[in-house]
């Protein structure tokens, strides 16, 4: 018994550990993906495909060294990017083929977004390819755009959910209580 307590208890530990620990955590995720036409002096309708990706340190420590790697099929990358907040970055090619852009460091909170302009046959899936740093590789996460409500509609569903919640709880309670009684009342 001391055995599966002592494991449980470990268990439990490094699960917390896990979740509360201090260090840096990177997520990517796409800010906007947008189709457009343009049609060059003199010359026929061009497919132009933009795409922002956001890198988010979400961790408590900082990241070092963030490369970002893209697919080989993108031919001129440092006319095809534009980075914000402004921030200091190289491109450099990797072997194997294709380039990525590799940033110092990355604040506990700080995030980056890097906005491409690229053509077919890419599409927005195929743009980067992965976004790492020295203490962990990014995980991708997907967003939708929420409608923001305002404050006031904000603060009147939290109270009533809190009503309901109470309600639901005195409801079970006297469930429970009258369960009692009529057991109490059969025997």
């Amino acid at each position: 018994m001391t055995i599966i307590a002592s494991t449980i208890t470990l268990l439990i530990g490094i699960f917390f550990n896990r979740i509360f620990e201090n260090k840096p955590r990177l997520i990517t995720y796409f800010g906007h993906v947008s189709a457009g036409k343009i049609r060059p002096q003199q010359q026929s309708e061009l497919d132009v495909f933009t795409l922002s990706v956001v890198i988010k340190n979400v961790g408590q420590k900082p990241t070092t060294n963030i490369r970002v790697n893209h697919n080989p099929l993108i031919i001129d990358i440092h006319s095809m990017i534009s980075v914000y907040p402004p921030n200091r970055y190289n491109i450099e090619k990797i072997p194997g083929g294709g380039e990525e852009i590799y940033f110092d460091r990355l604040l506990a909170g700080e995030e980056i977004m890097i906005t491409y302009v690229y053509f077919p046959p890419l599409r927005f899936d195929q743009v980067v390819t992965q976004v790492k740093s020295d203490e962990c590789i990014a995980k991708r996460v997907n967003v939708l755009l929420n409608r923001q409500y305002p404050a006031w509609f904000l603060n009147l569903l939290r109270v009533l959910l809190f009503v309901g919640f109470v309600s639901t709880v005195y409801l079970i309670f006297l469930f429970i209580r009258a369960l009692i009684h009529c057991l109490s009342c059969v025997v």
